[in-house]
C-alpha cells in the first residue's frame, strides 16, 4: 500500500487580506511512494512536486494541519519517508509558519508561484481589467472546468491586486515551481530558512 510522503515545508506571508487578516499559503513538496520517474535525471527516484496545500490566516493552515496529521498514525503520511506522530507533524507545519517566507522574497530563493484564475470565455468580466497589470501574462484556452474557459496564468509579481484574487482562489489554482529533488531541494529549504530567519532579526 502506499502512503504520501512530504520533502520539504514552506509557509509564504502573503500579508494581510482587505480585512486586515494576515494571510499564509502553506507549500508542500510531496509525493506518492510508490510512484516513480521513468525517464530523464531523476529516472528511478519518487516522483514529487510542489503544491499549495491551503491559502488562509493562520488558523487555516493549523486546522489543515491537524486534519492532515490523522493519516500519520496509521502511516499514509510521512515526513521525508520516515514515519511521524499527529503531534509532530502539527509542530513541523507550526514551526514553518513560525518563519514565513514573505513572498516578495520567494522568487529570490527560487520558488516561482503562479496563479491559474479561470474564467467564462463567453463572459466578460471587469476582473480580466483588474488582474491584468503588465499585459506580459500568458493565456490559453482550457476545457476545464468548463467547456470554453479562458485559463490567466499570472507570476506573482504580475498582479495588480494579489491579495484581493487570493480571495477568489482555491488552493489548486495556484501553482508552484521549485527545486524538487536531492541537494537542489536541500539548499532550496537552506536558503528559505536562512531569508525568513534574517528577515525578521530586521523587522
Amino acid at each position: 500500500m502506499s502512503y504520501h510522503i512530504i520533502y520539504g515545508t514552506v509557509v509564504l506571508d502573503l500579508g494581510p487580506d482587505k480585512y486586515g487578516i494576515q494571510t499564509y499559503a502553506l507549500l508542500h513538496c510531496g509525493g506518492s511512494s510508490n510512484v516513480y520517474c521513468s525517464r530523464g535525471e531523476h529516472a528511478g527516484m519518487r516522483s514529487r512536486d510542489w503544491s499549495a496545500r491551503v491559502v488562509g490566516p493562520a488558523w487555516r493552515l493549523i486546522g489543515c494541519a491537524a486534519e492532515d496529521s490523522a493519516a500519520c498514525s496509521g502511516g499514509m503520511l510521512k515526513l521525508a519517508g520516515r514515519g511521524v506522530t499527529p503531534e509532530a507533524y502539527i509542530r513541523h507545519v507550526r514551526r514553518a509558519l513560525a518563519a514565513p517566507l514573505p513572498l516578495a522574497a520567494a522568487a529570490g530563493v527560487g520558488i516561482v508561484v503562479k496563479l491559474n484564475i479561470i474564467l467564462p470565455a463567453e463572459e466578460d468580466f471587469d476582473t480580466h481589467r483588474l488582474m491584468i497589470k503588465s499585459g506580459r501574462c500568458s493565456k490559453t484556452v482550457s476545457r476545464w472546468p468548463g467547456e470554453n474557459s479562458l485559463v490567466y496564468s499570472f507570476a506573482h509579481d504580475e498582479l495588480s491586486t494579489w491579495l484581493e484574487a487570493a480571495q477568489l482562489l482555491r488552493r489548486d489554482m495556484m501553482t508552484v515551481e521549485a527545486p524538487a529533488y536531492g541537494r537542489e531541494l536541500t539548499g532550496l529549504l537552506r536558503r528559505v530558512r536562512a531569508t525568513a530567519t534574517d528577515l525578521q532579526r530586521h523587522r
